[in-house]
């Protein structure tokens, strides 16, 4: 998947499962799928239907998407942004995550 792709699904789920006037999923299953389910590790969060829900003593409150060697689709609602990198992090997964919440708080 191109990085530019992952920022399209990105911005897919901040539209609500909206792409241009078609909706594709519906906004409740978004909604689901997005919500803190099950902590995992303090340090990152909730997991919930193949999305992480960033951890709830952040002052705000982000979901992502992270893949095998730092591959991340960060979804901030509250500032309407998506965040897609691509890095090859394989040693330290975990360091793109620490920049974009510090970068997202």
């Amino acid at each position: 998947m191109s990085i530019q792709d992952m920022q399209k699904f990105g911005y897919f789920y901040l539209n609500k499962g909206r792409c241009g006037k078609r909706q594709l999923l519906s906004e409740e299953w978004i909604s689901t799928s997005t919500k803190p389910k099950h902590l995992t590790y303090e340090h990152i969060g909730y997991y919930s239907h193949h999305w992480w829900v960033s951890d709830e003593s952040l002052e705000r409150s982000f979901y992502f998407a992270m893949g095998l060697g730092g591959q991340y689709i960060c979804v901030d609602p509250s500032r309407n942004i998506v965040i897609a990198l691509t890095n090859n992090t394989y040693n330290d997964t975990l360091k793109p995550l620490k920049a974009n919440t510090k970068l997202l708080q």
